[in-house]
């Protein structure tokens, strides 16, 4: 039996990726499942908004666990506060089922993607963004 065509995409895209690419792909995912709790909370599909925030804060702590924080300075550090306090609402959300706290989470990390996205296609960002690629592993 063969696998999923889409399911090989994906594993040959994350397979292939470069470190910028793929952490690109982690906040689109951050995004993604994140997107989803709010909808279940709004839907009241408790369950489904669990499962998706539960995801969303494996991919924070994914990001943040990554970060070299002595090679990084202080923009690394800097990041691992934001994926913390990040982690720290999507735990809200999910305790509460409030859709507030993940709201939060879904514009601190679409205003982050637009600079690593450029990063990662080789165009210029801004300083701060470029300094804490230094801190990921």
């Amino acid at each position: 039996m063969s696998a999923n065509p889409y399911q090989q995409y994906r594993a040959t895209a994350i397979e292939t990726a470069s470190p910028l690419g793929i952490i690109v792909m982690l906040y689109q995912g951050v995004l993604r499942f994140t997107q989803r709790g709010i909808q279940a909370v709004e839907q009241r599909d408790l369950d489904a908004a669990h499962t998706s925030f539960v995801r969303a804060q494996a991919i924070v702590l994914e990001l943040a666990a990554h970060l070299d924080l002595e090679a990084g300075g202080e923009p690394a550090r800097n990041l691992n506060a934001l994926y913390v306090y990040a982690n720290r609402r999507l735990v809200e959300a999910n305790v509460r089922k409030e859709a507030g706290p993940a709201i939060e989470v879904v514009r601190m990390f679409r205003e982050l993607l637009p600079a690593w996205q450029a990063l990662a296609e080789g165009k210029p960002a801004s300083a701060s963004v470029s300094a804490a690629v230094v801190g990921v592993r």
